[in-house]
């Protein structure tokens, strides 16, 4: 059991897992990092569940959340099943503030003096960093270690110029993670369908953007991240520059506030 500020937080299952209590509040909560957001969080209010939706952060992190230490009549609706609205904003409030205390504990592992107890962590079965990477805010990713980032070695689907054409390809994790000035998101545009991959969208796109290096050769650099983790990533990430091709929107992320810079031709397109 170790502390961190009002909390005291036990790990399990090398750190994918945390049992947490909060001692000022009196909240409790169990997280689990998943590989994708399958909602099972549920909401509790002094162990009655109650229907309002619960989110731990962005992504791949989920768990449960009993809270003891409010007034009945302030948090929950005479029906006891359904929150007020005083009762919602405690209970994003304590959301945030359990993800950030699970986020901000396992990140001072990783940035322990003692390599050791990271590369234990690193190593191990049930403790994948990719999802930790998901499940954390943008200033909270920029604190992991480009080195660290370095072991994500799973393959993800980006669209890519080989040379020739722009096509879709898989690439490693870490060689576009932190996104840099390469890596660019399409605007309003999704690249799924019901079935999948939606393989027509991504053709059209793709030749859009193979016309487009014919005019300007600068652009056969970009990588265009089709994977929906990482796209649902970028939402929350501070935009940095966007850049219209071809009557479609692209933008790039920064970790941190950074200036924003929109080129010339977008910004008619904007603003005429």
């Amino acid at each position: 059991m170790e502390r961190y500020g009002d909390y005291r937080i036990k790990f399990k299952e090398e750190c994918s897992q945390a049992e947490i209590w909060n001692e000022k509040d009196f909240v409790y909560a169990e997280l689990s990092l998943r590989n994708k957001n399958r909602h099972r969080s549920e909401a509790r209010f002094k162990g009655v569940k109650v229907k309002e939706s619960v989110r731990f952060g962005e992504q791949c992190l989920d768990g449960s959340i009993d809270i003891y230490g409010f007034d009945t009549k302030c948090c929950l609706k005479l029906n006891r099943s359904n929150l007020t609205e005083n009762g919602i904003h405690i209970l994003e409030l304590q959301c945030r503030e359990f993800h950030d205390c699970y986020i901000n504990s396992v990140l001072k592992i990783l940035d322990n003096e003692d390599d050791i107890a990271a590369e234990t962590l690193l190593q191990s079965k049930s403790f994948k960093l990719v999802d930790f990477w998901f499940a954390c805010s943008p200033s909270q990713k920029e604190k992991i270690r480009s080195e660290q980032l370095q072991t994500l070695k799973e393959k993800v689907p980006v669209l890519k110029y080989n040379g020739t054409v722009f096509s879709m390809e898989e690439v490693e994790l870490c060689s576009i993670l932190p996104p840099n000035d390469d890596v660019r998101f399409l605007y309003g545009t999704s690249f799924r369908s019901p079935d999948g991959l939606d393989h027509k969208q991504i053709n059209t796109v793709c030749e859009e953007l193979t016309a487009a290096v014919m005019e300007n050769s600068e652009l056969s650099r970009i990588i265009i991240p089709v994977d929906e983790r990482l796209i649902g990533a970028s939402y929350n990430c501070w935009k940095s520059c966007v850049q219209k091709i071809r009557n479609r929107f692209y933008y790039q992320v920064s970790l941190h506030q950074v200036p924003f810079h929109v080129d010339e031709e977008t910004q008619l397109s904007f603003w005429g």
